[in-house]
């Protein structure tokens, strides 16, 4: 927390976490925000020797050739065109077999991969930081990588998600005009908000590609259609009258201009339906209730521990309610059932609907460890300034009111049968679904599902993420458990004896101190994590096999499943396109994030040390650092079949399956004919807090991690974020949408859903602000590079 002086530990450690991760200054975080127009990356060529093979090479050429970063368990060679054709002749004969003959990605590499980012905003580090709020990583303007493989190149071109309440926050960040208070975004951990205005759309998280659209995602907003090809945003899915809000309705005059609607990240579609036209997908339109209010959400738990059940608090929670949405592109149709249970009672959700899966019979709705907090969303009003002029009592206010509210220590899936969404709706009645719940026994991140369910049967694969939660972060009064790492004052130490926070520490405190320049970042895990399969009755939602698997990561290779989340595979449903498929997911590919003490503060170890479902005791965390790593899961043995374990000092992000274009060959399992690419972050200087970020693309081949990367693609000028998820497609069809009827659909938005708004409101300010900023730049979608130097003039 501030005003504690951190202790030089004498015994230098090495840093897990790269400070590129986070953005360390106001010049980082403007290059990751700048928009490049297609460029060609550099391209590397890898190659993985044993310590034998490594031996016997020149060591000049070696040393040249070598990684500054190493592998843990070998030595990777890398080298672009012009040192490979210097050194080329001292390699051994072994390794020039290797070489390819031409400069370029194989043939069979193709399509385009997209990656969506949160980017920081422009005033994270003004000084005026104490009024912005407290962010966390996972909140920020939404950048769009779109990767190109085209012509045995590399081609990466980026977009910011402008939104109409992007540029209403940029404007209030950099205008004065705009800055006044009430107007004025603040971040609240996971969310950036407007008291007047209202909740923004980042648009940062995920995205569909159904069989004609690409949509972009977020938890809080309506999904966008985008167009692939100019990156541009082009209409929400359906008008902001179709979904319900967060908050109950209110005169045009009072209600906030940008609503929240909260819905699936991870929508579902069915490419392998024929009779749907256009296509369509299904998501979700849902609210917790007074749920989200920690306090509220903290006396449930405690009724239900002293009487069993849940209790006449959940029955019927102000605010909440929970529907289905199906909407048809080709007549921009929007259905929408309430869902509720076989007794008639209303589904509530007691999370969050972070994802949704679909089979051939079903659709399963997920309540998830993802959990959202409104006492964090408005503490930046309530405890924002206080906090700027007393530390002391910021922290005591932050004990007291912020206190962290754990994930449910297990899941509830709710179960809709397809068919029941074409039954025809009693004339005068509200549409209903019933569904069939299931219950998972551990806390769920993310799941897939076979797209197959013969005899009902359904086959679900997740990953378990206990002692976890993804929705918290390194705060400004986090302190480490490592005691010499921190000289406290008295006051905050009566303060932190009266919360009782010094309690249960580990008697062996960690060799690390809490990273607090990582302030935002997301914590490690307090458990090892686990990825399991099920099969699942969908008849009645009984869980009729249940199978774990988890390594600590003490082997000789280090494989290990900390931190495991984020997933790719071969899609067999958007995929059916290509030449061959299959209906199983036979091999899944997870990304680990890794253990470290040095995200994991004392606040976040007390909250998890005693959990439910522990798969180690706590006593077992292990005191060095466990790294990232890219596993392939074996569905049908549940084990890890292949993994890659990264260097310690980078983080890997949001790995996406490309299946090759080649025909696979015989005998070979589909699910691995293909590539894996993903985001790479890392340091050019590992222990300058002011370094210059390294940012790269490693692709490898999907059937063999243990080798290497086989390709690394960067470029000088260009810094990535941290990536969240990503998908694929094979082909864009370039022009399908002129300018001119993008900005007619930005227009109609406008005029649809924000204008009858906002010329009810009362006082100007709200209408002077879209008539000068938001309308005209929207539909045009102005560059932020091209604003910053219109409003400097």
């Amino acid at each position: 927390m501030p005003n504690v002086q951190p202790v030089i530990n004498s015994t230098k450690v090495a840093n897990f976490t790269p400070y590129s991760a986070i953005g360390t200054n106001l010049d980082d975080v403007r290059k990751r925000r700048r928009e490049h127009d297609p460029t060609a990356l550099n391209l590397q060529i890898c190659w993985y020797l044993t310590p034998e093979a490594a031996a016997k090479l020149d060591p000049e050429v070696l040393d040249r050739l070598s990684a500054k970063v190493q592998p843990i368990y070998g030595t990777l060679l890398t080298a672009d065109a012009d040192t490979l054709a210097r050194d080329r002749e001292r390699l051994p004969t072994e390794l020039q077999a290797q070489i390819p003959t031409t400069w370029q990605l194989p043939a069979d590499l193709w399509g385009y991969a997209f990656f969506a980012c949160p980017l920081p905003p422009v005033t994270t580090f003004s000084a005026d930081q104490y009024a912005r709020g407290d962010r966390m990583v996972l909140n920020g303007d939404g950048m769009l990588y779109r990767l190109g493989f085209e012509a045995g190149s590399a081609i990466l071109k980026t977009r910011m998600m402008k939104t109409p309440c992007y540029y209403a926050d940029l404007a209030a960040q950099l205008l004065p005009k705009f800055d006044k208070p009430g107007y004025r975004f603040l971040d609240g951990g996971m969310v950036r908000h407007s008291l007047l205005l209202g909740t923004r759309n980042q648009m940062n998280t995920a995205f569909l590609a159904t069989k004609e659209h690409l949509l972009a995602t977020f938890d809080a907003a309506r999904p966008h259609i985008i167009d692939p090809d100019s990156l541009e945003l082009l209409e929400p899915i359906g008008a902001a009258s179709n979904w319900q809000g967060l908050a109950p309705k209110q005169p045009a005059w009072l209600t906030q201009v940008f609503q929240p609607y909260s819905n699936p990240a991870h929508p579902v579609c069915d490419h392998l339906q024929t009779d749907s036209g256009g296509g369509e997908f299904i998501t979700a339109n849902y609210s917790a209730g007074l749920s989200l209010l920690s306090a509220i959400d903290r006396f449930r738990r405690w009724l239900k521990d002293k009487l069993g059940r849940d209790g006449i608090i959940l029955k019927d929670p102000w605010g909440a309610f929970t529907s289905l949405v199906r909407y048809r592109f080709d007549g921009q149709t929007f259905e929408k059932w309430r869902l509720v249970l076989p007794n008639g009672e209303p589904v509530i959700i007691q999370q969050a609907i972070h994802q949704m899966a679909l089979t051939e019979d079903y659709i399963i709705v997920g309540d998830i460890a993802f959990k959202i907090e409104l006492s964090q969303i408005f503490a930046p009003y309530l405890f924002g300034r206080i906090r700027k002029f007393s530390v002391q009592i910021g922290y005591w206010l932050s004990l007291v009111f912020l206190q962290l509210v754990q994930p449910i220590p297990y899941a509830n899936l709710y179960l809709v049968k397809r068919s029941d969404l074409d039954l025809p709706i009693p004339p005068g009645e509200i549409p209903t679904l019933t569904v069939i719940k299931i219950v998972l026994p551990r806390e769920v991140s993310h799941f897939v599902t076979d797209y197959r369910n013969p005899d009902g049967k359904i086959t679900l694969m997740s990953a378990h993420n206990g002692g976890w939660d993804v929705t918290e972060w390194i705060g400004e009064y986090d302190e480490s458990l490592n005691p010499d790492c921190e000289r406290t004052p008295m006051l905050t130490k009566g303060i932190e004896a009266v919360a009782g926070v010094n309690k249960g520490l580990p008697l062996e405190p960690p060799v690390k101190c809490l990273r607090r320049e990582f302030r935002g970042f997301q914590p490690s895990p307090v458990d090892l994590n686990s990825v399991a399969r099920y099969t699942i009755d969908g008849q009645t939602g009984a869980v009729i096999t249940a199978n774990f698997f988890s390594d600590i990561g003490d082997n000789p290779s280090k494989c290990n499943t900390w931190s495991v989340s984020v997933n790719t595979h071969r899609n067999l449903n958007r995929d059916s396109r290509l030449p061959e498929t299959s209906e199983k997911i036979t091999s899944l590919y997870w990304m680990g994030w890794g253990f470290t003490w040095e995200t994991i503060p004392k606040r976040i170890y007390r909250a998890y040390r005693d959990r439910e479902n522990r798969v180690i005791p706590v006593e077992g965390l292990p005191q060095s650092d466990m790294p990232v790593t890219l596993l392939r899961l074996d569905t049908e043995r549940l084990e890890i079949a292949d993994s890659f374990e990264f260097p310690i000092g980078y983080i890997a992000r949001s790995p996406q399956f490309i299946p090759s274009q080649e025909p696979c060959p015989a005998g070979k399992d589909p699910a691995t004919h293909g590539y894996i690419v993903c985001v790479i972050m890392t340091d050019a200087e590992p222990d300058n807090p002011h370094t210059v970020a390294q940012d790269e693309v490693w692709v490898f081949h999907a059937d063999d991690f243990k080798g290497k990367p086989i390709y690394r693609l960067s470029h000088p000028d260009i810094n990535l974020g941290l990536t969240i998820h990503s998908t694929w497609i094979p082909t864009i069809e370039f022009g399908k949408y002129s300018q001119v009827k993008r900005e007619a659909m930005r227009e109609a938005t406008l005029d649809r859903d924000f204008n009858p708004v906002v010329q009810a409101k009362i006082f100007p300010h709200t209408k002077t602000l879209f008539k000068e900023v938001v309308y005209p730049h929207y539909i045009n979608q102005t560059s932020e590079a091209e604003l910053l130097d219109l409003w400097e003039d």
